[in-house]
């Protein structure tokens, strides 16, 4: 949208009761539309901050098993995310949702007044597939019958639902499809986010911003499609995940296990518990990893690094 008008936007991860604010308080007088993120970890966090940031529109980027711990459950995760919905119903506002997602798609029916589907945000159809798995995620999109293919600086093919709703929402809001898809080429991720680091060892895949089951799962299911090379996997312990910490850690080791990596390393106290059982080598903290790097250097491999962020994992970069 920023190519079309004057647009002011979250900064870092300044998404809660206290980012939400600064946000908007940080916009420049002539802002013409704010887009802010909003994050919660327990239930009514999103209700309090739409009450905040009054928005007119809004989308939920997807619903995954991220902080059980505050939740409760799954259910109170997907209640959760749903209090944008509720509030939209209430302002009559207009709910941006990916109707390929069963989930989203149902609150919508249940919950909206007013909904865009990315498939069709104009009332022509919009298709937006990925074309490659190497690390740079290439996409095709059609859109009043003309073909765009956009190379991307993101890993990761579960970043299609990223730019299926950066399209969907600029062309709605007024954006122009070649200005849209431009942004989209030359965006530059940030953050730890996605970010795809060539260092004169290594090639990077710098995920370590944060991580739930479902982000995990998706990052490795797409490292693993990757044709490149050498591949090794570091990662490091899942937060805020409650009774559901210790089953959901075991399903990542096993699967580990299944997609035959050349190399993994893990880090963290829940790991350490079970990683011996699965001849698999894990450090209690992101300390003694790097140590261990220091030691016993890394050479020629696509690594994918992955952990909460309480665990700091983007310590061992400079090692790798």
């Amino acid at each position: 949208m920023s190519k079309t008008i004057k647009v002011h936007s979250t900064q870092g991860n300044l998404n809660n009761e206290i980012g939400v604010p600064l946000t908007i308080l940080s916009a420049p007088a002539d802002t013409e539309l704010m887009i802010i993120e909003m994050g919660a970890n327990h239930i009514g966090e999103i209700r309090t901050l739409c009450l905040i940031a009054k928005p007119d529109y809004g989308i939920i980027t997807n619903i995954g098993t991220a902080h059980i711990e505050g939740f409760g459950s799954f259910d109170g995760v997907v209640r959760a995310k749903a209090e944008l919905y509720e509030y939209l119903r209430k302002v009559n506002g207009v709910a941006i949702y990916n109707d390929k997602n069963k989930l989203l798609t149902e609150k919508i029916f249940k919950l909206v007044n007013r909904a865009v589907p990315y498939s069709d945000p104009t009332g022509t159809d919009l298709i937006v597939e990925a074309l490659t798995t190497d690390v740079n995620l290439t996409v095709r999109a059609v859109y009043l019958h003309n073909r765009y293919t956009i190379q991307t600086n993101l890993f990761g093919d579960y970043n299609i639902e990223n730019i299926k709703a950066a399209l969907a929402a600029s062309l709605f809001l007024g954006a122009g499809m070649e200005d849209a898809v431009e942004a989209i080429k030359n965006y530059q991720p940030g953050n730890n986010r996605s970010q795809i680091k060539v260092t004169k060892n290594n090639t990077l895949i710098c995920d370590s911003y944060n991580a739930n089951p479902t982000s995990l799962h998706m990052a490795l299911e797409s490292f693993s499609n990757l044709k490149e090379g050498k591949k090794m996997v570091i990662l490091g312990d899942m937060l805020e995940l409650g009774e559901k910490s210790e089953e959901e850690h075991l399903k990542v080791l096993k699967a580990v296990q299944l997609y035959n990596f050349n190399k993994a390393l893990f880090v963290g106290p829940v790991y350490k518990k079970f990683a011996s059982e699965y001849g698999l080598s894990c450090f209690p903290n992101i300390n003694k990893l790097a140590d261990h790097l220091k030691t016993k250097p890394v050479s020629g491999y696509h690594i994918l690094i992955k952990g909460s962020r309480g665990m700091t994992m983007e310590k061992i970069y400079d090692y790798l």
